[in-house]
């Protein structure tokens, strides 16, 4: 038998598709940002890929389904009228693997016919309830 390392295998690619669902805890600050930290776990489809192991049992290995878990943290900030710029950094954890991710992003809120009070609509009336 020969010795085989990990550079022998050539680039192998991974994707990973998820579903997730998070819980998040947000605060305003005093400066008119919005942040938050959160948890979530979800479902994970993993492809693993490469010249050196397409139609092997290795790549057999490298695909798969797993649940993960995540820690989030991040910010939204509204600088004009329905404008919110956004940015989160996460970490997650499968069994296999584990990977930082960060993402930001512009969000456009549109009109609901509700007042919006300090960024956050108000609750809505109890219709029907005892006084």
């Amino acid at each position: 038998g020969g010795f085989i390392d990990g550079g022998d295998l050539a680039p192998i690619k991974w994707s990973d598709l998820s579903l997730s669902l998070d819980g998040q805890f947000v605060w305003n600050t005093p400066i008119r940002v919005l942040t938050f930290i959160g948890l979530g776990g979800g479902l994970h489809a993993l492809n693993g890929q490469g010249s050196a192991v397409d139609d092997t049992f290795v790549e057999d290995l490298l695909d798969s389904i797993t649940a993960g878990v995540s820690a989030l943290a991040g910010l939204e900030f509204q600088p004009i009228s329905r404008i919110r710029v956004y940015a989160e950094g996460r970490y997650t954890a499968l069994n296999s693997i584990q990977y930082l991710s960060a993402k930001g992003g512009l969000q456009l809120m549109f009109n609901v016919d509700h007042d919006v009070v300090g960024s956050v609509l108000p609750p809505p009336p109890l219709i029907g309830m005892a006084p």
